[in-house]
């Protein structure tokens, strides 16, 4: 019977600290997405003050220019623009594209919209600030969350190890007529956790 518990241990070790992986991972790809655009519409800023070029063309240069996920979405716009108005092309493909951003980054960046192409210069350069300012925000905020939820998954996943190590280090008979109990305690407290985390974070 130990051995069942101890190998269904093995497995539990082995996919929560693959969990922990992937859930700070995502943290991570906020953190990136959110500072790449903040790079691609401090590019979109430079073009609308100082060249003459239209905002599809601008925004196919800025696809060009930024990585997958944030050049898709001034990829998608820059199509979309050729037969919708400006802001329901950039909103659509804010909600289209997949990525990691939140529900708050998305209405952010929606915000972008409401005076591109639809007012002068000054009225887009000024739109373009405030959302840049918001992002700086949202930089610090997704910041802060990485490293909170980094620091919680590598505790998490070296009390595991130890607990497992734990399990190893001892002769059969003591896993035996301790293993009923701390499994209890070791499966409530793992699958738990990293399950709620899973469907709240990843899926």
């Amino acid at each position: 019977m130990w051995i069942m518990k101890f190998i269904i241990l093995t497995l539990i070790f082995g996919s929560t600290s693959w969990i922990g992986i992937l859930i700070s991972k995502k943290y991570d790809n906020r953190l990136n997405e959110l500072q790449e655009i903040k790079s691609a519409i401090h590019m979109l800023e430079v073009k609308i003050k100082f060249t003459y070029d239209t905002l599809p063309k601008i925004f196919r240069e800025i696809e060009s220019k930024h990585k997958k996920n944030i050049g898709k979405i001034f990829g998608i716009a820059s199509e979309k623009m050729e037969y919708i108005s400006t802001e329901k092309a950039w909103n659509e493909a804010v909600d289209e594209t997949i990525n990691n951003l939140s529900k708050k980054d998305k209405d952010i960046l929606k915000d972008l919209g409401k005076l591109l192409g639809q007012t002068d210069v000054d009225g887009q350069i000024s739109q373009i600030n405030l959302v840049s300012n918001f992002l700086d925000l949202q930089i610090k905020d997704a910041n802060n969350e990485k490293l909170k939820n980094q620091k919680l998954y590598r505790t998490l996943r070296n009390d595991c190890r130890a607990r497992h190590c734990n399990y190893i280090s001892l002769k059969p008979k003591e896993r035996e007529e301790i293993c009923y109990l701390d499994f209890s305690i070791y499966n409530e407290k793992w699958i738990l956790i990293y399950y709620l985390k899973l469907q709240q974070l990843v899926f």
